[in-house]
C-alpha cells in the first residue's frame, strides 16, 4: 500500500483513543496541557452535577420509550374494545330482525356512532 492511500485511509478513518495514544497525538496535547487537563479533572469535574445530567437524559430516554408502548398499548385495547363492541351491536341487531340497520350500519359511519350511542348499554 503506498504512503498515499495510507494517508487517506487515515484521514476518513474513525478517529480512536488508541491511534491518539499511538500516534502521540493524545500525549503531545496533555504534554502542552498539562496545567489545564489537570486542573479541569480536579477543579472542573462536577461528578454530582454529571450523574444528575445523566439521569435526566435517561429519564427522558424511558419516558419517551414508556411514552410509546402506552400509546401501542392503547391503541390495541382501543381496536380490540371496538371489535368487541361492533360484534355485539350486531348480534344485537341481528336477533331483532333489524337487518336493514345492520345493512345500513356496515355503510353509513354516521348512523353506526349514533347507533353505538344508542345499545351504549350493552356494549
Amino acid at each position: 500500500m503506498t504512503t498515499e492511500s495510507n494517508y487517506a485511509r487515515n484521514i476518513y478513518q474513525k478517529p480512536s483513543s488508541s491511534n491518539f495514544t499511538r500516534n502521540g497525538i493524545l500525549s503531545d496535547f496533555l504534554a502542552k496541557n498539562r496545567a489545564e487537563a489537570i486542573a479541569v479533572s480536579i477543579f472542573e469535574y462536577d461528578e454530582e452535577k454529571h450523574m444528575k445530567s445523566e439521569r435526566k437524559e435517561w429519564h427522558e430516554i424511558g419516558y419517551r420509550e414508556g411514552h410509546k408502548v402506552g400509546i401501542n398499548t392503547g391503541r390495541k385495547e382501543g381496536i380490540e374494545t371496538g371489535s368487541d363492541n361492533l360484534a355485539k351491536l350486531l348480534q344485537s341487531l341481528t336477533e331483532a330482525g333489524k337487518t336493514e340497520e345492520v345493512n345500513r350500519l356496515l355503510n353509513d359511519h354516521d348512523y353506526r356512532q349514533k347507533l353505538v350511542k344508542e345499545y351504549s348499554e350493552i356494549l
